[in-house]
């Protein structure tokens, strides 16, 4: 049984989808699961300490694409980030 907040989220998805999602129509374009070993090695999170899990490589690169689609400063692009309902089926 889903949740209200999943309906929710779902109904806000549906919203913005209307608008138009840009990563979703270039999705059959781009194969972006290839950007996962290509950035993967550039970045981990292996220390003795532990620590903050990384960010799925795939969701990096898209999020690198809207912050130039939309010359977005990195702050801006933290800010649009945490309140986007996008990022939650991306």
């Amino acid at each position: 049984m889903k949740s209200i907040i999943d309906f929710a989220l779902n109904e806000e998805y549906e919203r913005v989808k209307q608008l138009g999602d840009r990563l979703m129509e270039i999705g059959s374009v781009i194969d972006w699961g290839a950007f996962r070993r290509i950035v993967g090695e550039m970045y981990e999170n292996r220390s003795e300490r532990g620590g903050r899990p990384n960010l799925d490589e795939v969701l990096m690169v898209k999020l690198l694409v809207l912050q130039q689609w939309h010359g977005l400063s990195d702050q801006e692009l933290l800010s649009c980030f945490d309140t986007s309902t996008a990022r939650f089926t991306w």
